[in-house]
């Protein structure tokens, strides 16, 4: 039985920087629904991290250029979306590793998105934070700046890249699943973080 943990705005990852990403660098193309021009002029195609995407849900559409050109820093393939139900439709249908960020909190759409298989990490950016009742282990934070949640995802990406890098050779070796180390060693990074704070 799960006991139901508190995740509150102060939990936010102040992980330290680890290692430099050695990740091959790849140019692909991003979707972007329902972006205005200047949107998508402010998108850059810098990195790519292989097999890994950002899917924003901006139901409320309160996403500044600057956001999206801010997550595009972080990592090339970057995809938003206005409607919740386009937004699980591209987690679905995506076979890579997902990050999911949010500027609504709603209970069921948590729910259901943390039960994804593909989904790695929650991000939920909320002016109005509230305290998160639930076991929700891939929720990283509720983040009430920008700021905040920036930092926290180039942490959280080299945690990733990272915890990916070093288990490659042994995947090779073995047909042990990487992505199932990433979990657990992630879970108790952000666990014991959690604890910390």
């Amino acid at each position: 039985m799960n006991a139901a943990k508190s995740v509150s705005s102060s939990n936010v990852i102040n992980a330290p920087r680890s290692m430099t990403s050695m990740a091959k660098k790849i140019d692909s193309s991003v979707k972007v629904e329902n972006a205005s021009q200047s949107d998508r002029r402010l998108i850059r195609r810098d990195d790519n991290h292989e097999n890994l995407v950002f899917i924003r849900l901006d139901a409320e559409g309160s996403s500044s250029p600057n956001m999206l050109a801010f997550l595009r820093s972080i990592n090339d393939s970057t995809r938003c979306y206005s409607t919740s139900s386009s937004c699980l439709d591209a987690i679905r249908s995506t076979k890579e590793s997902v990050f999911f960020i949010c500027s609504i909190y709603n209970i069921e759409l948590l729910m259901t998105v943390h039960k994804m298989e593909n989904v790695e990490a929650i991000f939920i950016v909320d002016s109005n934070p509230r305290d998160i009742k639930g076991d929700f282990p891939k929720l990283i934070g509720v983040f009430t700046q920008q700021e905040q949640l920036f930092r926290s995802l180039k942490d959280t990406v080299e945690i990733f890249e990272q915890i990916r890098l070093e288990n490659f050779s042994f995947e090779e070796e073995t047909s042990f699943l990487w992505y199932q180390l990433w979990r657990d060693e992630a879970s108790d990074f952000f666990t014991s973080f959690k604890h910390r704070s």
